[in-house]
């Protein structure tokens, strides 16, 4: 299970109700253009923090979306 739902039940077994869940994709895709000799290039922008960056470079995993929880004590 993924981290996410993992918090969601331990949350909800303590007494919160999830009022909404918010995904957000911090990679925006603009299509292909062609390139000059012929081949296609993935148009796309990545919306991510310099320090996320600094480590992707480093080799941690990308993060390409970002989920928030809502919720509320019952």
């Amino acid at each position: 299970m993924p981290f996410v739902g993992q918090w969601q039940a331990l949350c909800e077994h303590h007494g919160f109700r999830l009022l909404e869940r918010i995904e957000a994709s911090l990679v925006q895709e603009h299509g292909e253009q062609l390139t000059l000799d012929g081949g296609s290039h993935r148009q796309r922008t990545k919306r991510v923090s310099f320090f996320r960056r600094l480590a992707e470079n480093k080799g941690a995993p990308a993060i390409n979306a970002e989920i928030v929880l809502i919720l509320r004590k019952e």
